[in-house]
């Protein structure tokens, strides 16, 4: 009787060791995990603002005309937008269209695809610029356009995508070399230069305009 009472006291015991054991494990993943989240968090944290760092120097900045081709060399092929606003532009001469050249990933205020018809040519020249909160005729009837709210130096836009969420993409710049074309850049030109977000803060392109 005696026997079967103390294997009855081992048994329990051995019992209560493996549930003390498994507490202990499921406790060290519970802090294992919490640690990691946090240290996921720290580490998107510092990308984020290693990323953000990378852009500072066009956000509301004077840049020069070797610069901004610079950035259309570094960015190529990579999902952020360049605007390009020309003196051409400004001034209304060359390409009635010609409201401001888009390339790489193309944005537009709501991230639809109107607007597009002129990038079969190779250049989106329908980039238009708005000054104001979307919802103007001019915004409406140009689905490529950025803007600018009150206050703000930067433009706000949506990267532009169909309906699998493919990006729409313009990669011609050859332009920018050639003199005479609206889209040339000359290396001593003076561009004020701009981050463009999407509204959750996300920076998704560069707005460069020629300064007169």
């Amino acid at each position: 009787m005696s026997e079967d009472i103390s294997s009855q006291v081992r048994l329990g015991a051995t019992i209560i060791l493996v549930a003390a054991l498994i507490a202990a494990v499921l406790s060290l993943m519970v802090v294992a995990q919490s640690v990691l989240s946090s240290g996921l968090s720290t580490l998107q944290a510092g990308v984020s603002q290693i990323q953000n760092q990378e852009y500072e120097k066009y956000n509301n900045k004077k840049v020069t005309g070797t610069e901004v081709k610079a950035a259309l060399s570094l960015y190529a092929g990579k999902d952020i937008g360049i605007v390009l606003r020309t003196t051409t532009c400004i001034n209304g001469k060359g390409d009635e269209a010609c409201w401001a050249y888009m390339y790489n990933t193309l944005l537009s205020s709501d991230g639809s695809t109107t607007g597009y018809s002129k990038v079969s040519t190779g250049v989106n020249k329908n980039a238009v610029i708005i000054k104001s909160a979307p919802g103007t005729s001019d915004t409406a009837t140009n689905g490529s356009a950025i803007w600018q709210l009150s206050g703000e130096a930067g433009y706000r836009g949506y990267i532009s995508a169909n309906a699998n969420g493919t990006y729409y993409t313009s990669f011609e710049t050859s332009g920018i070399t050639k003199v005479g074309n609206a889209q040339y850049v000359l290396d001593s030109a003076r561009f004020q230069a701009n981050l463009v977000k999407s509204p959750d803060g996300t920076i998704i392109g560069i707005a460069f305009e020629q300064l007169e």
